[in-house]
């Protein structure tokens, strides 16, 4: 990144990050650290680009894959493969984070159309090797504080396998990502509304923990957080646990929902699933859909950037 006035950047194993003073921005990427794993897995000349992630939209159910065997091994470790993307999406590609969790979940017993997913996933890497997280200085100047907010989602019964539902939220600072997470629940959810308010628990804790961090390093952050929830039944029952008699088994959950809201750590409000960022870190997304999102979270590095390596 370049400035008129000043830059300062900096690159590690894995990550670089530049700032600039003079607009107040700073981005996050793992270009280098990509284009090393791509030239160690011989991706880097024979591979095909990608526009997104995805290899299938809807993977068929594991026991009707094809199966390895004595005779028929995987040209690649897809631990090693996993390992490589599982880096990059917890750190600064969360564009890649639903299709590496889905694969993840995998690595065990892998079948050829996990390979063939994860080869597919670099193809979409290397084809976006200039995607960054731009974090742009914003302070709630009425009260001199960081502004945080927050999108979650879930869908219901998304393993095949487990009917488990996977949750997805993702936590904003300064226009730009900060945490996100994208992983099956630990429990499989009776309806829609229990799998969304599991979601808003496992992201209500990541909350509090980034508010007790920040509350360590002197940042004072602007309460409530806004998390935006797509589902007007389940932030219904966040504000009133006993709003609907049938939800006696999830009770629990919405009380602790309730007293977060009380205390004025977060209040809940309505979007739309169109404007649920949080959408594409439970579903496969294709298309329009996903250039959206991805849009909305990440940037493009400048053409120019000085790296003091």
């Amino acid at each position: 990144m370049t400035s008129d006035l000043h830059n300062n950047s900096s690159e590690c194993a894995s990550h670089s990050h530049s700032r600039n003073r003079v607009p107040g921005t700073t981005t996050l990427d793992q270009r280098a650290y990509l284009e090393r794993s791509l030239a160690r897995l011989n991706f880097k000349e024979n591979l095909k680009l990608r526009k997104t992630p995805y290899y299938t939209l809807s993977p068929p159910l594991d026991d009707d894959d094809e199966m390895y065997s004595d005779t028929k091994q995987p040209e690649y470790n897809i631990k090693e493969l996993v390992g490589v993307l599982l880096y990059a999406a917890i750190h600064t590609r969360i564009d890649i984070a639903h299709a590496v969790s889905w694969i993840a979940s995998h690595v065990n017993d892998p079948r050829p159309k996990h390979i063939a997913f994860a080869i597919h996933i670099f193809g979409y890497l290397k084809n976006t090797l200039e995607k960054c997280i731009c974090f742009t200085r914003e302070k709630d100047t009425s009260k001199d504080m960081w502004r945080l907010e927050a999108y979650v989602d879930s869908d219901r019964a998304a393993d095949p396998a487990t009917r488990r539902s996977r949750s997805g939220f993702l936590i904003m600072l300064c226009n730009a990502p900060l945490l996100w997470n994208s992983a099956l629940q630990k429990t499989v959810s009776l309806s829609s509304t229990e799998a969304e308010l599991i979601a808003l628990i496992n992201l209500g804790q990541e909350l509090n923990y980034i508010l007790r961090l920040t509350d360590e390093l002197g940042m004072s952050i602007s309460k409530p957080i806004t998390v935006y929830e797509d589902n007007e039944s389940t932030i219904k029952i966040a504000i009133n646990p006993f709003a609907m008699k049938r939800t006696r088994h999830i009770q629990i959950r919405s009380f602790k929902l309730k007293e977060w809201q009380a205390d004025g750590t977060i209040t809940l409000k309505y979007i739309p699933t169109t404007e649920q960022l949080a959408d594409f870190l439970t579903k496969k997304s294709t298309g329009p859909v996903f250039q959206k999102a991805l849009n909305a979270l990440m940037t493009d590095l400048p053409t120019t950037k000085t790296t003091d390596a």
